[in-house]
């Protein structure tokens, strides 16, 4: 369009060309259209004599052509004398066999790091260290002052992060060309998330980032229709906990109805209940506005629409047409696209968001960092380069493999006979371009350059080494030094670093770039001095902070047991643990005593503090296990029911009959888990209910057959609690209130057995009785002692553990009587020692594997450990409650 109405009306003023070092068909017709009226002139930043600059020269014969006369800027005419172009001479022998007619000196610097993140950091050392702090005036409306070292970026990621990054941490102002796209904004990434809600089924982590990032409690929706009164900022972190135990969703309905759902409302506590009234009321008021927007329509018609239904539900866009122009620019495709659907538009609207640029505030900066392209007619006193590494500057050119340079070059000679279409880019000649690049990019720099290259790839070290670029070894041969590979003659220049992976003590103590950095260079410095004090001393006593650090750190990994340990000595504690764990006052359960004989530290956290990990909900492509283990006690509850019924024992069903049975049984606790828990994809969930009753059949088949008598009597009972309570004794006699739940109680002629059902694999010995398991096994024994004389006098009452999967073998592994008579006081020890633990306070972490199921594989704490645990364990191997600790496990394993 401004082609044609520069031809229609060509402008009466002259023009000035500057910066081009090469134009598009469009550009030059623009150029062709804008001389015809008056006077034309164009400034091409480019040295014909100079071998980087062949890339330029296509674009100066195409100006001659058409009427412009050439001349060249006289060398004594130069905007910048000789001294502020300090590497003139360097960029006259780049890209030829010729060498330097003298040393380059110190207006170059070659930086080489471990990483790209370590080379970000050493080149911000060099450019800070020499660039002067700059004084800006505030009543400059112009460039922002101060802006004496330039950051030039190679290309895309990582550079611009790493370098933004290192900046922000030094408290470095840097400026950047512009902020970004507009779908990196958050209104830009909330608007689009708004757009993909209804399409993905409004998952749940989305959903409530979009409550919580657009600051809905704040919009209008929420302040004018549903609660208007109150500050109401914190909610969304409230709803995020509150709807973590839900099930995957998919759907506004599926949200409506685990909303509204009695087993979720029970859980909530009266503040809770509030917060989740106002969920609902606000998901209704979002879903209302997400079905509103239209399936099909044209693009004009979506931009409204979704812009009407943000800007409703949100609060975080002050100025919609600066953020948004571009969605409602989006209309003028109405007579091309015609009608489109949600998705297209989504898709539309992200190219579009993503094509428009964020200014960058124009405030006053030290560092300015812009792409090579971006840099081209600027200048600096100092220029610092990243990324000269093989395949980042230069990068590797590909053929385009639809247009290949050969039919390229057949299109050039076809359609540019005449000079009046400019030739198809060739992408050989892409090598011609980046040359020119680095070229301009040597001129802009007014004292000096710093070039930096990674050694190796992000976090690689030494080992794995890259190659410099192919322009840093025109420069080592430009220099004339001798040596084997470009690398040994870049490292002989004399303005050559290479930053080592360890620490650098001359670097941090000369030229520290942190407050961290400066006291590691003073303690590195104070290394091998006495002082009356000993060494360090006067560091620590300068710096408490690092004092106390140091303190904690010995005392965590002191030969003792400490409170990092679980060791909680503070009197005041010790009563408030003695409150909430007393023995004989607060009953305990079986499970959770068996926890405490795996580790105590994790005994502590899950059932002193009431920690816990609650597990994101998502699709589910096979039950985890916790789950699997739940779906088949059920299964085994209601097919034990069923049996009861029949009057019958396990073995003495017939195998239609039990068949029969366990179908019924598995589809009605397949009916439960689908409403109660969260089953997972239809067809893995249709093959573990097949699996789960093939295993109950192969396993009641199996173990029941010597002894069909044995039939059901108890089902999911209890024993102790506050209405019957119940005591096992320690060793010494003190009471332990306890309270548990047992699968099962099956019934032989006068013979009684306690059955504890395991879906997992066993580790159970196939020869001998199972043990106590180092006081990881007390179920079968607590129950006996405490639920024996139930069944009165003169019957024989012993234990099993069942295992009714393929994977557990279909076992039954009994535990007679005679054998739990036999380890009483192996029990009782195990709970004098549970509290003597209680009493003192000491829950200490035991992350070895000294004892069955003693391992940190499965345990949900691990991070609050940490991965340094078993190196502290071992070193507190000695303390006394530790030792006891473990001879006990080994007498009870």
């Amino acid at each position: 369009s401004a082609c044609e109405a520069m031809e229609a009306e060509p402008p009466r003023i002259p023009t000035i060309f500057y910066g081009f070092s090469d134009m598009n068909a469009l550009q030059r017709r623009l150029v062709l259209a804008a001389c015809r009226g008056a006077d034309a002139a164009a400034l091409v930043p480019a040295d014909r004599d100079a071998p980087a600059c062949r890339f330029a020269l296509p674009l100066i014969a195409w100006f001659e052509t058409n009427g412009f006369v050439p001349q060249d800027l006289p060398a004594g005419e130069s905007p910048r004398p000789a001294e502020k172009r300090p590497l003139e001479a360097l960029c006259g022998c780049l890209f030829t066999p010729n060498r330097l007619p003298s040393p380059i000196g110190a207006s170059l610097r070659i930086v080489s790091a471990p990483s790209e993140s370590r080379e970000a950091y050493e080149i911000s050392r060099e450019l800070l260290y020499e660039v002067p702090q700059a004084e800006t005036d505030p009543q400059d409306t112009g460039p922002p002052a101060g802006e004496k070292a330039g950051v030039l970026l190679p290309g895309g990621d990582p550079y611009p992060g790493l370098f933004r990054d290192v900046f922000r941490s030094l408290g470095v102002p840097a400026r950047e060309e512009d902020a970004g796209h507009r779908a990196a904004t958050r209104p830009g990434r909330l608007f689009l998330l708004m757009l993909g809600l209804k399409a993905r089924g409004h998952p749940r982590r989305e959903l409530i980032r979009f409550l919580d990032e657009g600051r809905f409690c704040a919009s209008p929706v929420f302040v004018e229709g549903i609660a208007p009164d109150g500050d109401h900022a914190a909610l969304p972190a409230r709803w995020e906990y509150i709807t973590r135990r839900l099930p995957f969703l998919s759907g506004a309905d599926e949200w409506r109805e685990a909303l509204r759902s009695p087993k979720f409302r029970g859980r909530l506590k009266e503040d809770d209940s509030r917060s989740a009234d106002l969920l609902e009321q606000s998901l209704e008021r979002l879903f209302g506005f997400l079905d509103g927007l239209p399936e099909r329509a044209l693009p004009s018609a979506h931009s409204a629409a979704a812009l009407e239904a943000f800007d409703a539900l949100t609060a975080v866009s002050e100025n919609l047409e600066m953020d948004f122009g571009v969605i409602r620019k989006l209309g003028g495709l109405d007579k091309i696209l015609g009608e489109i659907g949600a998705g297209e538009f989504h898709r539309w609207a992200r190219t579009a968001l993503e094509k428009a640029r964020v200014p960058a505030a124009r405030e006053p900066a030290r560092v300015r960092m812009l792409s090579l392209q971006q840099a081209r007619g600027l200048s600096f006193e100092t220029v610092a380069i990243p990324g000269m590494a093989e395949g980042v500057f230069p990068a590797r050119g590909a053929e385009d493999p639809l247009l290949p340079d050969t039919v390229r070059a057949l299109l050039n000679d076809m359609l540019s006979a005449e000079g009046e279409m400019a030739p198809l880019p060739l992408k050989s000649g892409r090598a011609a371009e980046e040359q020119f690049l680095f070229w301009t990019a040597l001129q802009a720099a007014e004292r000096r350059v710093i070039l930096g290259y990674p050694r190796g790839g992000k976090g690689a070290g030494d080992e794995a080494e890259r190659p410099p670029s192919l322009f840093l070894e025109y420069i080592a041969d430009a220099s004339g030094l001798e040596g084997e590979g470009a690398e040994a003659k870049l490292r002989r220049l004399p303005g050559h670093r290479a930053a080592s992976t360890a620490l650098e003590p001359d670097v941090i103590q000369d030229r520290p770039l942190s407050l961290l950095e400066h006291d590691l260079g003073r303690l590195l410095g104070q290394i091998g001095k006495r002082s009356a004090k000993g060494a360090l001393s006067d560091f620590t006593d300068r710096k408490p902070g690092f004092g106390r650090r140091v303190a904690a750190w010995r005392k965590r990994w002191a030969n003792r047991l400490t409170p990092f340990d679980g060791a909680l000595g503070e009197p005041d504690l010790i009563e408030r643990i003695r409150e909430r764990l007393d023995p004989e006052s607060a009953h305990i359960s079986v499970t959770a005593l068996e926890r405490f004989f795996t580790c105590p530290y994790q005994f502590a956290l899950k059932h002193l503090l009431g920690l816990g990990e609650e597990k994101e909900s998502g699709l589910a492509l096979e039950a985890e296990s916790d789950a699997r283990g739940r779906f088949y006690h059920s299964a085994l509850q209601r097919f034990a029911e069923r049996v009861k019924k029949t009057g019958k024992g396990f073995g003495a069903l017939a195998p239609g009959e039990r068949r029969s049975l366990i179908g019924e049984a598995v589809r009605e606790a397949g009916q439960i888990f689908e409403t109660e828990d969260r089953p997972p994809l239809p067809v893995p969930w249709g093959i573990l209910q097949r699996a789960a009753e093939r295993d109950l059949n192969l396993f009641f088949e199996k173990t029941y057959r010597e002894e069909p008598g044995w039939a059901p009597v108890e089902i999911e009972g209890w024993i102790g609690g506050k209405r019957t309570p119940r005591f096992a004794l320690t060793e010494d006699g003190k009471k332990i209130q306890l309270i548990g739940r047992f699968d099962l109680v099956e019934r032989n002629g006068e013979e009684h057995r306690f059955i504890d059902y395991k879906s997992g694999r066993t580790a159970l010995p196939k020869t001998t009785v199972p043990g106590l398991g180092s006081g990881t096994r007390l179920q079968p024994d607590l129950y006996f002692h405490c639920a024996a004389d139930r069944f009165g006098e003169g019957s024989r009452v012993s234990a099993a553990y069942a295992f009714p999967t393929e994977r557990g073998e279909y076992r039954l592994a009994e535990i007679p009587p005679e054998a739990i008579e036999a380890r009483r006081e192996e029990v009782s020890a195990l709970l004098g020692f549970y509290a003597r633990a209680v009493d003192r306070g000491q829950f200490f972490p035991t992350p070895f594997q000294s004892f069955l199921g003693g391992t940190c594989g499965y345990c949900e704490f691990t991070s609050v450990c940490g991965p340094d645990r078993k190196g502290r364990a071992d070193r507190k191997a000695g303390s006394d409650l530790r030792a006891e600790l473990d001879d006990l496990r080994e007498r009870t394993k």
